[in-house]
């Protein structure tokens, strides 16, 4: 869907602030070329008749373009003795060489380009055909002002006469390697047309069908490919890992890469990195981490190198790259890591409402990066920009996000930027804006996002409701400030951000946008409305007792659940989570939950903190699902996969120490042995426990206490339950209790009855855990 829209006159300023800039030759004003006017192409468009298809495609589409601007039809041709002006596209035809002085093609870096006005011509060209095609979309965005907001919604302006200033404007982008990962931007044309220039391979995007004319990418980021184990033979797993300091290690991962090398070439950045999982190094992986400042990067980094020497001996110009992500983000001390190594950084432990220079908010993620920034010349990053436990749940995370770009973009050190987001659902929140504004900012950092939120936002949701959605915006990060929350890459819905007092406001915010938006503008709309709207249906019980406790009017909307399933079709969202189906989230949402009481095991007078289901962590196996017997009628089901329920330690209130219970029931198989393992809980890293089969025979709820009790406050450390496939179908987590250890009770698992119980207050789960 195309939008036309007025040309407005901060753009006309822009080009003529950026023609001027480029001009050191006095204070004249620039020269005025009239590209068309009152319908009629003054110029043609040229591309030398030898140049590829992809520069050719630049061409066409510039003529498109310009026609649908400025409804002149422009000539698209090979033949350079035509007798108008012309738009040169590409540097391999005659008229490119003879001005090839001023081009500077040398100056020109990786996918950038020129755009330079010379005798009455203009001519767009990169030193590589991607560096054109970015030319002629550079052109059509940010001097003819047509945004490619989303796969199928572009503005366009209307243009008469349709002019460019005298210009000689060098376009290098800040960050070589730049890709956004959501099923939002799988267009390749969007992407393109934005220059995000990545498509990684392995399991991310290589399965995608390009059409030639547009099918170049850049290899200057790491390539996705087999972890450590599957390069590695079982011999060698060590701790959830590899042998990591044994030359025979060493020897088998090098020939691998000589083979991917001398198949592929050495153009990409083939990964050898860890797999997903935590690591209990063996003795001489350990002790050369401890002569490095205790980091378990550093036997990684120490094999990763050695292996990428190797292949280095015969392909001298290969290069490998590996992660510093979870057990290995801290960098090693007293290493340096040489510039064919690339150092891929995945702050995954990071508060995601704040930059991660903050060093009150994220102290460790700062140092560590600071550690890599000093060691490292090449550098990348593996960025979350999405809630991997909801992506429809309101994010508060953009002006963390585009401080973050800018900080990388900013740095010699990073050479590749992947952000993660909804990568298996279309329809996320907020989707199209943070990849159209990352986009830019990842080409040139020093841009006002603020800026750019606001034009999106006018653009892409309409004059009459864009004023709404940017103040739902600034009251969502707002409410962030106000809560103190640390935003996890897995975030709970019932965080203190979304409390009553701004789900009130933002639900107001939104009906008034739903209410005056029109045409394509509404259905944009209603993509940010499902979030509101599906926390409402998650939380009313929550939100309704709270507003009767403050004598604060709470309005049922017997549409607002129809409304979601509407608009949630209309954006062709099928997943709301990694593992999680839109059909498990409407279960969800229609569990008919009530508000508990306080459970027996709180003795009385005793601070405690109700943990329910909604408040845990999870993924990949784990499910909302209504459950009578639950004390609030929802429960955590899990069935038997990889993943673990956990809760994080950095949840709980600091300055006291705190025992944890578990209220969970099982449904055992027939064959069951009653002195089998029904199920693991435990504290990670730390020790855990195995209730029998016996102890859960009878399908009720029992209570067990967590091991290693109490526990305090405390970051990357996790309580944890997982089923055991070999007795038990699934299990079910109705709530974790957390008492004040200075008035908890004694010990041991202890079973009781279920009684109704009402929360003191609702905790949060910042992470998933794997067992």
């Amino acid at each position: 869907m195309r939008f036309h829209k007025p040309m407005p006159f901060f753009l006309f300023l822009a080009v003529f602030v950026l023609s001027a800039s480029s001009h050191t030759s006095g204070l004249a004003a620039p020269q005025q070329f009239v590209l068309a006017s009152n319908g009629v192409a003054h110029y043609a468009i040229y591309y030398g008749a030898e140049e590829s298809q992809i520069v050719e495609h630049a061409a066409q589409e510039l003529g498109q373009w310009l026609n649908e601007i400025s409804g002149a039809s422009f000539t698209v041709t090979t033949d350079e003795t035509v007798s108008y002006p012309k738009i040169v596209i590409g540097r391999n035809n005659l008229l490119t060489q003879a001005v090839a002085d001023n081009m500077d093609f040398a100056a020109i870096e990786g996918d950038g380009f020129r755009i330079l006005t010379e005798g009455g011509n203009v001519y767009i060209a990169g030193a590589i055909d991607r560096g054109t095609l970015y030319g002629v979309y550079h052109l059509l965005d940010v001097y003819f002002g047509v945004h490619w907001l989303s796969p199928d919604f572009t503005a366009v302006p209307s243009l008469d006469p349709l002019t460019i200033a005298s210009v000689d404007d060098l376009q290098n982008p800040s960050v070589p390697y730049r890709e956004i990962f959501s099923a939002d931007t799988d267009d390749a044309y969007f992407r393109q047309h934005n220059r995000l220039n990545g498509s990684r391979g392995g399991t991310h995007r290589e399965y995608l069908d390009y059409p030639e004319e547009i099918n170049t990418w850049s290899q200057d980021g790491p390539r996705d490919g087999p972890g450590f184990h599957a390069i590695i033979g079982e011999v060698y797993h060590r701790g959830g890992q590899i042998d990591v300091m044994n030359p025979a290690v060493r020897m088998q991962a090098a020939a691998y890469f000589l083979d991917r090398v001398g198949t592929d070439g050495d153009a990409p950045w083939h990964s050898f990195s860890q797999e997903d999982r935590g690591w209990d190094p063996d003795e001489d992986s350990q002790a050369f981490a401890d002569e490095h400042g205790g980091a378990l990067s550093a036997p990684i980094v120490d094999m990763v190198t050695d292996i990428a020497n190797r292949v280095r001996e015969v392909y001298s110009e290969a290069h490998l790259s590996t992660s510093a992500y979870q057990w290995s983000f801290q960098p090693p001390a007293g290493m340096t890591v040489p510039d064919y190594v690339m150092i891929e950084t995945a702050p995954i432990e990071a508060d995601f409402g704040y930059p991660y220079t903050d060093t009150v908010r994220n102290p460790t993620v700062n140092d560590a990066l600071d550690g890599w920034v000093s060691i490292a010349p090449t550098l990348g990053v593996w960025d979350y920009n999405a809630n991997f436990q909801n992506y429809l749940q309101p994010l508060p995370n953009l002006d963390a996000m585009f401080t973050n770009i800018q900080y990388f973009a900013g740095l010699d050190n990073f050479k590749s930027y992947f952000g993660e987001g909804s990568y298996n659902t279309e329809g996320a929140e907020f989707a199209d804006l943070r990849a159209w504004v990352a986009a830019r900012l990842l080409w040139n950092p020093n841009q006002d996002y603020h800026a750019l939120i606001d034009e999106f936002c006018d653009e892409y949701y309409g004059p009459d409701a864009s004023p709404y959605i940017k103040s739902y915006i600034a009251l969502l990060h707002q409410s962030l400030l106000d809560s103190g929350d640390r935003i996890s890459v897995k975030e709970r819905i019932t965080a203190d951000y979304l409390d009553l007092d701004f789900i009130l406001q933002a639900d107001q915010l939104l009906a008034q946008a739903d209410a005056v938006a029109t045409g394509d503008y509404s259905a944009h709309v209603h993509e940010v409305r499902m979030g509101v709207d599906m926390t409402i249906l998650l939380r009313e019980h929550m939100y309704a007792a709270e507003a009767a406790a403050r004598g604060i009017p709470w309005v049922y909307d017997p549409h607002r659940r129809a409304r979601f399933e509407q608009y949630a079709t209309e954006a062709g969202v099928t997943d709301y989570a990694e593992d999680a189906s839109i059909d498990e989230l409407y279960a969800a949402m229609d569990i008919p939950r009530v508000n508990p009481d306080t459970p027996a095991i709180v003795p009385p007078g005793a601070e405690w903190i109700d943990y329910q289901d909604l408040d845990f962590s999870y993924c990949c196996g784990a499910h909302l699902v209504e459950d009578p017997l639950a004390s609030d009628h929802g429960a955590m089901e899990h069935d038997n996969a990889e993943w673990a329920i956990s809760l994080p330690f950095d949840m709980l209130p600091p300055g006291k120490s705190w025992t944890l219970y578990a209220y969970v029931r099982a449904e055992v198989k027939p064959d069951a042995d009653p002195d089998g393992e029904a199920f693991y809980m435990g504290v990670d890293p730390g020790s855990w426990i195995q209730p029998s089969v016996a102890d859960m025979q009878d399908g009720q709820y029992h209570v067990f206490q967590f091991p290693e009790m109490p526990v305090a406050y405390q970051t990357g450390k996790d309580a944890w339950l997982s089923s055991n496939p070999e007795q038990t179908e699934r299990i079910y987590v109705d709530r974790i209790v957390a008492v004040s250890a200075s008035g908890g009770s004694s010990g041991s698992a202890i079973y009781l009855p279920l009684v109704t119980t009402f929360p003191s207050h609702h905790g949060a789960i910042e992470r998933i855990l794997s067992k």
